[in-house]
């Protein structure tokens, strides 16, 4: 097979090319929503009829779209499972694991070695260890280079921001993309002060003995409520649901929401214009498009987890990956395949909220924490 990426050095890419990859997605919030994108009149359908229409048919997975390097070369494939996040929680990680199970198996027959387990995907097969038997086609959550990217960001903002110690609150701190930003932050030393969130306590206090031995100050809550004394919150839960509000954050806290589908919504800007909310995980691939659906993100911007799976592609990678949750030893491994093939990208994207361009206002006292970029 003829190398698409001799542009870059030899060294950098396995003789035998990319590896033909497929990422999974699902409808977000809303399936009318989703669906207008290919046609409006399809807006005015009621929802609970799509809910209803869905739930029972269960249609396999489509290919949502294709990715493309710039120069037109096919890398590989989105497919969407034909769900959203309420309908894949009702059904449960049972029905969701032999469904997806299905969809690789139809996948690899057409040729796909890498897979990635997008958004609910992963937590619904437990992070994939529910596929780990499968030796067919390389696995992945995606959630290493999450974490990677979200470390980054929240360094980000404690640059922007001219914070000194800050003190940070994880939201799904036990989870598996959780657990690695704060192995992350405490090995780091990127603040002095931790409060992991999360419903089980017996998890966060095994989490937190580890983190102590960084010489971080750590504490644990099963409360969201408690994030009020947090510079910064950082969202990693896997919920369908908006679960923060404007009552649980102090003044001119900063927001850094990881979670897909979404916890926050544009309304709590409007309660609380002093605080920023700013969209985690996300990062920059210029080298590559989609040529279909999209991801509903910004231009060159793309989700960390889809990066992953892109990365061990590249790699030409046959074992599975990150099942569970990532090491620290896989965070690195990520972050150095990010560096290598940094031609492409791969690189932590500029701070959007809810999709706007944004820049941080160093200053606190701002009544609008948020302006739109230059």
């Amino acid at each position: 097979m003829k190398n698409p990426l001799n542009f870059l050095k030899p060294a950098c890419i396995p003789q035998e090319g990319p590896l033909p990859f497929s990422f999974f997605v699902h409808f977000r919030h809303q399936v009318k929503d989703d669906v207008a994108l290919f046609w409006k009149p399809l807006r005015r359908i009621p929802e609970n009829w799509y809910r209803k229409l869905l739930s029972s048919l269960n249609i396999p997975a489509l290919r949502w779209s294709k990715v493309k390097l710039n120069g037109g070369t096919s890398l590989g494939r989105l497919d969407l499972i034909p769900l959203n996040a309420s309908l894949m929680l009702e059904k449960g990680r049972k029905e969701m694991t032999a469904r997806i199970n299905k969809d690789i198996d139809r996948l690899v027959k057409k040729g796909t070695r890498v897979v990635g387990l997008g958004a609910l995907t992963a937590p619904m097969t437990k992070g994939g260890l529910n596929l780990a038997h499968r030796t067919d086609v390389c696995l992945t959550n995606g959630n290493a280079f999450t974490a990677v990217i979200m470390h980054q960001a929240i360094e980000r903002i404690i640059r922007q921001k001219g914070m000194l110690a800050p003190r940070i609150a994880v939201v799904g701190a036990s989870g598996s993309v959780g657990s690695c930003v704060c192995r992350l932050l405490a090995r780091d030393m990127s603040t002095d002060e931790l409060l992991l969130v999360a419903r089980n306590k017996n998890r966060l206090e095994k989490l937190a003995n580890t983190l102590k031995k960084n010489a971080v100050q750590v504490e644990i809550s099963d409360q969201i409520a408690d994030v009020k004394s947090a510079d910064i919150v950082v969202l990693l839960t896997a919920s369908a649901d908006c679960l923060l509000k404007s009552e649980h954050l102090r003044q001119g806290a900063v927001v850094l929401d990881g979670t897909q589908p979404r916890n926050t919504h544009p309304s709590l800007l409007q309660e609380r214009p002093d605080v920023s909310i700013i969209d985690g995980g996300l990062v920059e691939i210029p080298g590559v498009h989609l040529h279909g659906g999209s991801m509903g993100l910004g231009k060159n911007t793309y989700f960390a987890c889809f990066s992953e799976t892109l990365l061990l592609a590249f790699e030409g990678r046959k074992e599975h990956f990150c099942l569970g949750n990532p090491s620290l030893e896989q965070a690195d491994y990520i972050h150095d395949l990010a560096k290598k093939y940094q031609a492409f990208g791969f690189q932590l994207a500029p701070f959007s909220s809810f999709g706007q361009s944004v820049r941080l206002i160093r200053s606190i006292s701002h009544a609008q924490t948020f302006t739109k970029a230059a």
